[in-house]
């Protein structure tokens, strides 16, 4: 219902817009007063409404970020309507949006329906160099208005009169990458599985060297693929494995590096293996055959603010096949220093360590842990990590100590950001009363961030990954 007045001249056009525009089948007017003493009132009204085959228009951009996303955006849709010969704009009141994303992945054209209330929207992973095209529907009380329409190749574009330039950008690449020596062809068999975070390319350079860096091989090979077999290769040599992806117009692109170490495992070391040894006596090698080990255990250290340094790490194996053989490694050395000085030499059967004895400030903290063959004595560094102790970006007093703020990074999804805060020892920032929300906001601005995740989520019980 909207409240109107009128006027007494007849010469007079009293215009009253609504604001927005309405969807309705009908106008019902109601007079509530008379002012006029006459008996007779004349009225004229004029409803400006749509003609057939109209359409309210958004302005569409793209913003290509170099961590693997695209981020599409689009203004609130307006109405052009015309009374005589002047225009008036009116914005339409949309409940819900509906979006339609159109993508050739190279085996044909795929096609993705999703609905938002926001007036932005993220591709996730998306196609380097790929072709996209976004059709928006806009939702008016159940009605669903066709609104707009863009087309983008998604990709980090080099600055102009450029064709080729350097981008810090994240691909999607292996994330673990497992080895196992054939005997039978002396042969190296490697598989991986894909990280989760990235764009996505549809090719890769898969290659492999020698430990002095003479090249064995240098392949293409299809982004779907998930291993690899070299063969004709020394069991006395140790090799290293590289996968990047391919990018044309980029002068370097990210690479998966892993070494791999080639170990003679002795017939003791074979029969400790967790998993079931095939191997027999007669077994090529005697009593001695060569198993594989990546030597990349992906170790992760995460320093905590309460003062702690929690330094984890996947197992590692040697792997040999035909005839099949798994020896777990159960032991490592890890040595921890600050700045130069060792503080930390100790032997674990784990696959963690924590130094709890106070982190300083301002300070380098390396890691290097190395994988131990406990019947012939063998050892070599299999993973290491580097971390700074830099201060935070903001310090609060509050009832049980001291608030403290930090940015660890800018993850995609809300569950690795938590992830991320909880490697630090904390959780994603809690925003419960106006003070904590104004300081965050001055924090970001002093950051030059505009957005950041907070704990509140609509993250369903189960699901991996949400917004």
């Amino acid at each position: 219902m909207h409240s109107v007045g009128g006027t007494k001249s007849t010469d007079d056009v009293v215009t009253h817009g609504f604001g927005v525009v309405q969807l309705a089948r009908f106008v019902r007017f109601s007079f509530e007063t008379w002012t006029w003493p006459e008996d007779v009132n004349c009225f004229r009204l004029e409803v400006i409404g749509c003609v057939s085959g109209w359409s309210p228009q958004v302005n569409i951009s793209h913003e290509a970020h170099p961590a693997g996303w695209v981020d599409l955006r689009w203004t609130q849709p307006l109405v052009s309507l015309f009374r005589r010969q002047d225009p008036m704009i009116f914005s339409l009141p949309v409940d819900l949006y509906s979006l339609e994303v159109r993508h050739n992945n190279g085996s044909g054209e795929t096609s993705q329906h999703w609905q938002t209330m926001d007036r932005r929207w993220l591709i996730l992973h998306p196609l380097w160099g790929g072709s996209y095209s976004l059709t928006v529907r806009c939702h008016v009380r159940g009605v669903p208005l066709e609104c707009g329409s863009y087309q983008l190749v998604a990709r980090v574009d080099c600055p102009p009169g450029v064709s080729r330039c350097s981008v810090d950008a994240d691909f999607l690449l292996p994330d673990v990458l497992s080895a196992a020596w054939v005997t039978t062809n002396s042969s190296l068999r490697t598989w991986w599985t894909m990280g989760s975070q990235g764009w996505r390319t549809t090719q890769m350079v898969f290659s492999v060297t020698t430990g002095d860096g003479t090249s064995v091989t240098n392949q293409i090979i299809s982004s779907s693929e998930t291993s690899r077999e070299v063969s004709d290769l020394s069991p006395s040599q140790d090799y290293d494995v590289y996968i990047s992806p391919v990018v044309p117009e980029l002068l370097s692109t990210p690479t998966v590096h892993r070494e791999v170490k080639l170990v003679p495992l002795s017939r003791a070391e074979r029969l400790t293996a967790s998993l079931t040894d095939q191997t027999s006596d007669g077994a090529a090698g005697g009593s001695e055959s060569v198993a594989a080990v990546v030597a990349d255990v992906a170790v992760t250290a995460s320093p905590q603010w309460q003062g702690v340094l929690s330094v984890t790490w996947q197992e590692a194996a040697a792997r040999a096949l035909a005839p099949l053989s798994e020896t777990k490694i159960n032991w490592y050395s890890v040595q921890v220093s600050r700045n130069g000085k060792p503080l930390l030499s100790q032997l674990v059967n784990n696959t963690s360590v924590t130094w709890n004895e106070g982190l300083h400030m301002g300070s380098q903290y390396d890691v290097t842990v190395e994988c131990m063959l406990t019947v012939s004595g063998k050892r070599f560094v299999c993973g290491r990590d580097v971390v700074f102790t830099g201060p935070p970006a903001s310090l609060l007093p509050s009832r049980s100590g001291w608030l403290l703020h930090d940015m660890p990074g800018p993850p995609v999804a809300w569950q690795e950001a938590e992830l991320a805060c909880a490697r630090r020892g904390g959780h994603l920032a809690s925003v419960n009363s106006t003070e904590i929300h104004g300081h965050l906001e001055q924090l970001l601005q002093a950051m030059s961030h505009d957005e950041a995740w907070i704990g509140l989520n609509t993250c369903q019980s189960g699901q991996r990954r949400c917004r």
